[in-house]
């Protein structure tokens, strides 16, 4: 044949040769919609693995302690058509096909339940004689095909049988008074009696005339409740027919007939008035009779709902919306049901939740909507909301380009993505250039280039996504990246180097003063000199300068501590209630709660409360602050609190904690890796939840009916070392403490099972299958029987050619926490022990291990490079193979762990700082395997630092009057708010959160200073920017205005002199004589040695028109030392004293002395012209 064929061949015999030992499962199952009853209908289904034809299937059914055929046939099912309570039992399966069984299936349990029976008497209010009545025989289950008997007065006869399940009695008579009880049966089959009925039929009253009306159940009745309106009248003529009629207020509610009842079937509102009836003798018109009338009120059920929608009626696609119906209802234990709809389409079935949300809303669901309430098993009452129009409008997006389309090479560009809508899911950012995406994040909006060059041109869009929608796109914008003029042009940065040196030269020497005691030392004697704070605080003068004696650190300080005891000393002391406990608290468990107070609290006694439904109570005061249950109960879970005393003062009270203690459950384990025979090892293992520290572990084993006690040990698990057949049953547990019980545990059937007959070729079983996961304990058992009583046999192990084990007696080899290198094929030999010349080994079966999960990846978003203040996810990606398998998953840093271990695969870092750069990497492992863990390679996650600058333009330096912007620019992306302070020497200038820019609008000296800005988001550290100097210059035009109006002030000055001169010459000051006058010679001067002045007196006083003019001269000593003969001087400096008069021609007498006095500078010369003086001492005159 050919090759390819013999390889099929070959490959087939090898499946079918390595398939003939797997064992055909079998699993049994129960059909049946409910709980099951006597007469109903129930099957057994027996299911195999694989294709089973020709197959005939057993059915056993346990008793007691061993199980019997039940039934075997070649169907799957077994049908009960109408089962009965000697066929309830536990229920197993297997089939078989000539030689070959399957395993037996699991035991189900098939309970059949008696049916029970209820009979209820349907009336409206009392019953007379005449009136109609039924009674109703109602069955537990669904009751098809039973005919119904009814019993009176306890006879064992029946009263009654039918196949209507309600027994009408009409008319009834007082005859029919009594008890009565039902019960139905179909076939053999009966159901239990119904409770006793009874039934009491009254004589009607005597009525009067006048007919009276009676509302029935009451005349205040609510919304779809039935009304009975009855009107009892009696003829006194025999065989009389009355014929009635009822009205509400005026008018008639029903035709004339000759029933003396009237029934409101589901009341409403508008049914509520006054009804009264009306009675004639049939055929006459004449005679009439009206009732009084009886007010029937309808109350409201349940109100109006009203429908309202959440978060509002105009959303996003994308969006959640919630409708919610509100309806309040006035009868307690009534249940609601709602339904929702759109336009005329119903959106839910009735249900009793009010709301309904509809997940990522799209516009075509846009409508009115509106709800629908009716009260549960009543079709007839149902009420309608109004309806609401909910709009719902596409998300619109946006793209924008900052600070322009148009930009030049080298520029900073950034592109915003903005939109319209609101999603609460993560959304993913995508930048398109030229239909290629060339950005795609769900952290930031905005794409930044931050050197354009001519390769960024190009048309660009963005798109919006949310996790499981589509893209929005937004509308596509032109960029066009220009070359610069004069390109390859190299920036002289010498200048604005020179400048930051400067001012790092600056910060530096002010840092060196601060940092001298001397410095510190002149600070001080600063704050010593204290006399503003004496007239300022005159009473404080004395303590502040007590204060100044000390260094200024420490007056400081202890300003500071002085603030904080006295603000805390009226502070109230708190409470704490903290619940000590590893996790869920069982029954038996030590738990402890502990009162903790705020700061140093000794000498106090602690009040643990207990709260029970709405007070509480003491429920322990002692000094220790922790109340601890060595074995807790139930009894004792609850809410508790603490508060603290000492003396007449109380702390707070803490808040509430709850103490939950839940039952302690048990688990009940079979340890085995397969068939157990007789002489294997088993243990059975009793798994307590919690942590069960001290508590003693019983085994039952089930007898005929009840379980007794096997076993009490303090061990968790049983081990029987060699079990045998009679060890086989049914086992449940359970654990003690003190008093304390655990439940009982789940029962475990134990199969002990006769060992096969095997050949002289040993077989290898692979255990649980041969086809396994990573992590899964892997048995191979090795099975072989010795032809001589009495010899032991040794076993040995391999996979492929290499032995995987040592020689041992023990015919199983187990492989713990199976890896992918486990994977080959296995086969064991076999040899007496001491005999190494005979040896059989058995053929080879295949294990394969599979990987469990796939080793992870670590992924960084939005990148491995940020800013610092930005949130950084960490995402750890693994992909598991096998259904059902939980991961669980740990962050680390380098060699730090950053989590613990935890389901959630993925781990933020909010505001990340520079320190925590690093190598970051996950480990995952499947929950509740320690042995199995898988490492993702590490990725490098940098942080960098935000860098501030600060600008000013259009320059540093300007005039007084012009405008100057100081721009603040940050490199880093920040997602909250972000604060802008300008400083100017240190010293805040402007604090905004709307704007980076400081515009100075009229500059003047004072704003010449230092500047710098700094940046800052909420709960983040402010990023200082660098230092400009800022100088104001005065205008030059000013200069000139100043140089101007210096000129003409030193012009007028001198003008000044020259008039002072002029005058000056004219008067003759520096002659003795006047030109005016003559002098007698008896009026000559005479020098007067003592005063040290020139005496002049007027040659003729009684001239008249002539002024006189008196002085009183001298001179500096320097005069006389230069020789000059007319006169000697005394003094340094020449006072002269004139005394200016006028003689009038109508008066003799001369003025008054004025008071004002003339100062001028006078220069004195000798008689022969030359200066009196060498100097320019000055020479006062007084002249009245």
């Amino acid at each position: 044949m050919k090759i390819s064929e013999f390889c099929l061949l070959v490959c087939l015999t090898a499946v079918m040769s390595s398939a003939q030992y797997g064992e055909r499962g079998a699993k049994l199952q129960l059909n049946s919609d409910g709980q099951i009853y006597e007469g109903d209908e129930v099957s057994l289904h027996c299911q195999l693995d694989g294709n089973p034809v020709g197959w005939t299937y057993e059915i056993y059914k346990r008793e007691s302690t061993y199980q019997y055929y039940y039934k075997v046939h070649t169907e799957s099912t077994l049908t009960f058509s109408s089962v009965t309570h000697s066929q309830r039992g536990q229920y197993r399966c297997r089939a078989g096909k000539g030689e070959v069984y399957s395993t037996y299936s699991n035991d189900v349990w098939l309970e059949v339940s008696e049916r029970g029976a209820k009979l209820q008497l349907k009336s409206d209010g009392p019953i007379y004689e005449g009136d109609e009545v039924s009674l109703h025989c109602q069955l537990d289950g669904n009751p098809d095909g039973w005919t119904y008997e009814l019993y009176r007065n306890g006879y064992s006869y029946t009263y009654k049988t039918q196949r209507d399940s309600t027994f009408t009695i009409d008319p009834l008579t007082r005859l029919f008074s009594g008890w009565y009880r039902c019960r139905a049966g179909k076939g053999g089959h009966q159901s239990k009696y119904s409770e006793y009925v009874k039934l009491d039929v009254s004589v009607p009253p005597k009525l009067p005339n006048k007919p009276i009306l009676i509302v029935l159940p009451s005349a205040l009745v609510w919304e779809g409740d039935t009304v009975t309106l009855r009107c009892l009248s009696k003829s006194e003529v025999t065989g009389t027919q009355l014929t009635y009629r009822f009205y509400r207020d005026e008018t008639p509610v029903g035709h004339e007939t000759k029933q003396n009842k009237f029934t409101v079937q589901s009341a409403q509102q508008n049914d509520t008035g006054r009804y009264w009836c009306e009675v004639k003798e049939e055929g006459k018109e004449t005679e009439k009779k009206e009732s009084d009338s009886e007010q029937l009120t309808v109350k409201e059920h349940f109100s109006k709902p009203t429908l309202s929608v959440l978060p509002s009626v105009s959303v996003w696609e994308g969006d959640t919306v919630t409708l919610r119906c509100l309806s309040k209802s006035e009868v307690t234990g009534t249940q609601l049901r709602y339904k929702f709809c759109r336009d005329e389409t119903p959106l839910s079935e009735e249900t009793q939740q009010n709301e309904f949300t509809v997940e990522s809303a799209h516009q075509k669901q846009t409508g009115k909507y509106w709800c629908e309430v009716k009260e549960e098993g009543k079709e007839t009452e149902k009420k309608e909301s109004d309806s609401l129009q909910l709009t719902i409008k596409a998300m619109y997006v946006t793209l924008s380009a900052s600070p322009s389309t148009s930009v030049k090479v080298g520029d900073s560009i950034k592109l915003t993505c903005t939109w319209e809508g609101k999603m609460s899911s993560t959304l993913i950012f995508s930048f398109l250039r030229n239909n290629e995406t060339v950005k795609s994040s769900s952290d930031s909006a905005v794409f930044s280039i931050n050197q354009a060059d001519k390769i960024h041109s190009g048309s660009y869009m963005c798109a919006v996504e949310s996790s499981g929608r589509r893209q929005t796109y937004s509308n596509e914008l032109e960029i066009e990246v220009q070359a610069l003029p004069g390109a390859g042009k190299q920036v002289d940065y010498r200048m604005e180097n020179s400048l930051r040196i400067g001012v790092s030269g600056l910060v530096l020497t002010v840092l060196l003063i601060i940092t001298r005691d001397s410095f510190w030392i002149r600070v001080t004697s600063v704050f010593q000199s204290n006399d503003i704070i004496k007239f300022l605080y005159p009473q404080y003068s004395l303590w502040f300068e007590d204060k100044c004696s000390m260094q200024t650190s420490e007056f400081c300080l202890l300003v500071c501590l002085t603030a904080v005891m006295s603000s805390a000393q009226f502070e109230e002391r708190r409470a704490k209630l903290q619940l000590k406990s590893d996790g869920r608290i069982y029954e038996g468990d030590e738990v402890s709660l502990h009162c903790q107070l705020d700061g140093n609290a000794v000498g106090w006694t602690y009040e643990i409360y207990k709260r029970e439904s709405t007070y509480q109570y003491f429920y322990k005061v002692h000094t220790e602050s922790t109340l601890t249950f060595s074995s807790v109960t139930h009894s004792q879970r609850g809410q508790y609190r603490c508060r603290a005393g000492k003396g007449e003062v109380y702390s707070k009270y803490s808040e509430y904690v709850w103490l939950e203690v839940s039952e302690r459950g048990a688990k009940l384990q079979l340890k085995s890796d397969g068939p157990i025979y007789e002489g294997d090892e088993v243990s059975l293992d009793c798994q307590l939840d919690g942590n069960p520290v001290g508590w003693t572990y019983e085994i039952y084993k089930w007898g005929l009916t009840y379980p007794y006690l096997y076993k009490k040990q303090t061990e968790s698990t049983l081990t029987f070392s060699s079990v045998t057949h009679s060890q086989r049953g049914q086992y449940q547990c359970g654990g003690v403490k003190g008093g304390v019980y655990s439940t009982y545990s789940n029962d475990v059937w134990l199969e002990v099972l006769a060992p096969p007959n095997l050949p002289n070729k040993p077989i290898l079983i692979v255990l649980p299958s041969a086809l396994v996961c990573e992590g899964d304990t892997v048995t191979l058992r090795c099975l072989s029987k010795s032809k001589v009583t009495g010899t032991q046999l040794t076993y040995r192990f391999y996979k492929d050619e290499t032995p995987v084990g040592q020689e041992t007696k023990q015919n199983k080899f187990t492989v713990q926490s199976a890896q992918q290198s486990d994977t080959g094929r296995y086969w064991c030999e076999v040899k007496e022990e001491g005999k190494e010349t005979e040896k059989k080994e058995s053929d080879s079966k295949p294990l394969t291990v599979k990987e469990r999960f796939s080793k992870p990846t670590l992924s960084v978003l939005p990148s491995v490079s940020v800013w610092e203040g930005e949130t950084v996810t960490l995402r750890c990606l693994s992909k598991s193979e096998v259904t059902g398998t939980q991961l669980r998953y740990k962050f680390c840093r380098d060699e730090t762990p950053l989590s613990e271990e935890t389901q959630q695969n993925e781990f933020t870092v909010e505001s990340v700082h520079q320190k925590q750069t690093g190598k970051y990497w996950c480990e995952v492992k499947e929950e509740g395997k320690e042995t199995e863990k898988k490492q993702s390679d590490s990725l490098q996650l940098t942080i960098k630092a935000m860098y501030v600058t600060l600008s000013a333009s259009p320059s540093t330096s300007v005039k007084v009057g012009d405008s100057i912007n100081l721009t603040c620019t940050w490199e880093g992306n920040m997602s909250s708010t972000l604060i802008f302070s300008f400083l100017r020497n240190n010293e805040t200038v402007k604090s905004s959160s709307d704007s980076a820019v400081f515009s100075i609008n009229q500059a003047d000296k004072i704003h010449s200073g230092s500047y710098m800005c700094a940046v800052e988001s909420s709960g983040r550290r402010q990023t200082y920017s660098n230092e400009i100097e800022i100088e104001v210059k005065e205008s030059p035009l000013t200069i000139v205005y100043l140089s101007v109006g210096l000129g003409l002030g030193f012009l007028i000055l001198v003008l000044l002199l020259l008039l002072l001169f002029a005058c000056r010459k004219t008067r003759g000051l520096p002659s003795i004589r006047s030109s005016k006058t003559g002098r007698k010679e008896k009026g000559e001067d005479v020098i007067t040695p003592s005063e040290g002045a020139n005496q002049m007196d007027p040659s003729n006083k009684e001239e008249e028109n002539t002024d006189m003019l008196y002085s009183e001269l001298m001179d500096s000593p320097k005069a006389r030392n230069k020789g000059d003969s007319a006169v000697e001087f005394n003094n340094d400096v020449v006072y002269s004293n004139l005394v200016k008069g006028k003689l009038m021609k109508k008066r003799e007498k001369m003025p008054e002395e004025s008071t004002e006095v003339l100062y001028s500078d006078i220069k004195l010369k000798n008689a022969t012209g030359a200066s009196a003086t060498a100097d320019s001492s000055s020479l006062y005159a007084s002249i009245r």
